[in-house]
């Protein structure tokens, strides 16, 4: 299932943003590429994930330059998309 997000930003400019469905982010990121991951409940994240799943069903999401990385579960996911 693919989801389409229409959002307008402070400066009144309207945009549109087509995310891909979670799970086809298991096996399919690229580390190399940075992504959004919109959250069911509407928070966003972007990092770096190899899109594996850990043995809790979590994807790892990590910051270039840095030693932080998140779990996240994959049934919190929205969907996704690269940068």
């Amino acid at each position: 299932m693919k989801v389409t997000i229409r959002y307008e930003t402070k400066d009144g400019k309207r945009h549109t943003m087509k995310l891909k469905d979670a799970r086809s982010l298991v096996n399919h990121a690229h580390p190399n590429r940075e992504v959004y991951i919109l959250m069911k409940d509407l928070s966003m994240y972007t990092g770096h994930t190899k899109g594996t799943l850990d043995d809790e069903g979590c994807i790892i999401l990590n910051n270039k330059g840095t030693i932080w990385s998140l779990e996240i579960k994959l049934d919190a996911i929205l969907g996704w998309k690269y940068k």
